[in-house]
This record gives C-alpha cells, sequence and structure tokens, in this order.
C-alpha cells in the first residue's frame, strides 16, 4: 500500500474535478451490484469514465488527466467514479478484486469523509480529499460507506 496526500498539486485540476463531479449535470448510472453481482449488501452510484474491454470512454474522461499524468502506466483497464451516498451505520461490502488478471489499482478521493476501503488484513484508509491511495490489484479490498457526509466520492483507477 501506498498512501500520498495532496496528490494533485494543481489546486485548479482539483477544483475543476469536484465542481463538474459534484455538479447537477454530472450522470450517474446506479448499480445495486457493489462489489460482485453477488454481494447485494447495499448500491452505490457510478460514471465509467473509461473501460478498454467495452470500449467505453465518458465525454469526461479528461478529468482524469490530472491523475493519469502523475502515475507510471503502459495499459489503462478502466477509469471509474464511485459515489456512495451516507448511511446511518457503516456499510461494509464483500471483499472483492477489481480484475482477475494482474494490474495495479489507484484510488482518489475527492472528498474527505468516515468511510474508506478495507483490507482483508484489516487495514483501513479513510477517504481523505485530495489523497491517493495506490495497491496491487490481487489485494482483496472492500468499500465502507460513511454516516458523516452526504457523499463519498473517488475515482478508482486500474492500470497495469
Amino acid at each position: 500500500m501506498k498512501v500520498i496526500d495532496n496528490f494533485l498539486e494543481d489546486k485548479f485540476a482539483l477544483n475543476k474535478m469536484q465542481s463538474v463531479i459534484f455538479g447537477k449535470e454530472f450522470p450517474w448510472c446506479y448499480t445495486d451490484e457493489v462489489s460482485s453481482p453477488w454481494d447485494k449488501s447495499g448500491f452505490l452510484f457510478c460514471h465509467p469514465m473509461f473501460f478498454i474491454e467495452k470500449g467505453q470512454e465518458s465525454k469526461f474522461y479528461d478529468l482524469a488527466f490530472p491523475l493519469l499524468g502523475r502515475l507510471k502506466f503502459n495499459n489503462i483497464l478502466r477509469i471509474k467514479v464511485n459515489c456512495y451516498t451516507k448511511t446511518h451505520d457503516h456499510i461494509k461490502h464483500g471483499f472483492h478484486r477489481d480484475f482477475p488478471n494482474d494490474h495495479k489499482v489507484a484510488l482518489f478521493s475527492l472528498n474527505t469523509n468516515n468511510g474508506g476501503t478495507e483490507f482483508k488484513n484489516g487495514e483501513f484508509y479513510n477517504s481523505v480529499e485530495n489523497r491517493l491511495l495506490m495497491f496491487d490489484g490481487a489485494e482483496e479490498h472492500r468499500s465502507v460507506t460513511q454516516t458523516d457526509t452526504n457523499l463519498r466520492v473517488n475515482i478508482n483507477i486500474n492500470y497495469q
């Protein structure tokens, strides 16, 4: 695991990303498959920015460029914006891996809250605005909802 606080030094890029993604015109897709088709422990809203397998590229894909410009990669597999709504109690979704093949994960938090990402080994990382959490995609992890803010929003980048 590697945590980089204040990942985006360009505050203008961060503010633009936040204003668009938290704005009223940003499109979200509802899904009740949080970690797998079998995990019905909750729901989330997501926005597929880029998915190489499905040939998807959102018109908002360029919002991820400041993040991509600071990562070392050969291939981008997927970029997905995740949005969890406030829950009364913390909901821990199922442990999972994003892809079965070798890959890395860069999880960028757009806002600070008491939700986060938990790993099977017990490590927990809160969502902190402008924090990047990097880890090996083979690590089983799960999302944990927040109870203190209306939304928990992060950008999940899977790459090789």
